[in-house]
């Protein structure tokens, strides 16, 4: 595969280790039969294509980030005795690491190989993470962001950068969802029940239209105006839920719920 693209600085010729991208089941190879067309091939297509942008977009952010990260380093040397200015310099530092986290897993994503390794992860950590992440998107909205999660571990197995990016891709939801109403609540809450760990993300917004519910954890379905949104979290989010042998799950019209089995040593 041959991938060509203007990226501003003039046009870039790349193959972007394209060969290695793992495209959704049933894409057509260059040497196999394609499937009939019709709109489950443009939605598999639509995929691979948004996959290979992906690719090079991550490509391009990694040196940026390089770079703000580097010079936030030396503001953070050069402060000196200026506490405030330091701590600022850390909390931007700190923001960066989780760019470059996500740049990682989701490279690997698309080249196949292993992200982050499984391990014991404490559900309360990616969840409390993933609200202060989001607290300046809380304000700006004017949304009250109630986090409910308790002192107790409640433990899984599992990937704890993809869960927080579940939970980030789902507050994120939920503030646009609180936007054009007057009460602007979004509840965030953990708990465990029946051998499941649950994170919970409502919000008091309009909720799903029921006509599409069936169908939201399906790529490129949104009830986003356009240019809000790709039609894609929520299938991401599903995807990596799964794949930490979990689900994600829509409860009513406002409730999301990721679950994943309690672990037991």
């Amino acid at each position: 595969m041959y991938l060509q693209r203007d990226f501003g600085g003039g046009s870039v010729n790349e193959r972007q280790r394209l060969d290695s991208i793992s495209l959704p089941p049933g894409f057509p190879s260059e040497e196999g039969p394609r499937p009939p067309a019709g709109a489950g091939f443009e939605q598999t297509a639509g995929l691979a294509e948004l996959g290979v942008l992906a690719a090079s977009l991550l490509h391009e952010l990694r040196q940026p980030m390089f770079a703000i990260k580097a010079h936030a380093q030396l503001g953070a040397a050069e402060a000196g005795s200026e506490a405030r200015g330091v701590q600022r310099l850390a909390h931007i530092l700190e923001q960066v690491g989780h760019v470059e986290e996500l740049l990682r897993y989701y490279g690997a994503l698309f080249r196949a190989e292993p992200t982050d390794a499984m391990s014991v992860v404490d559900a309360h950590q990616p969840a409390r993470a993933a609200a202060e992440l989001l607290g300046h998107r809380a304000r700006k909205v004017g949304a009250d962001l109630k986090l409910e999660v308790g002192a107790s571990p409640l433990r899984v197995r599992g990937r704890e950068l993809a869960l927080r990016q579940i939970v980030v891709n789902l507050l994120q939801n939920a503030f646009d969802a609180v936007e054009d109403v007057d009460l602007r609540t979004v509840v965030l809450r953990t708990s465990s029940e029946g051998g499941h760990v649950r994170i919970e993300i409502e919000d008091s917004g309009k909720g799903v239209p029921e006509a599409v519910r069936e169908r939201v954890f399906e790529p490129f379905v949104t009830t986003k105006a356009p240019g809000r949104g790709t039609g894609l979290g929520l299938y991401i989010a599903r995807r990596l839920a799964e794949e930490m042998g979990g689900t994600l799950r829509l409860e009513g019209s406002s409730r999301f719920v990721v679950e994943l089995p309690v672990w037991t040593a």
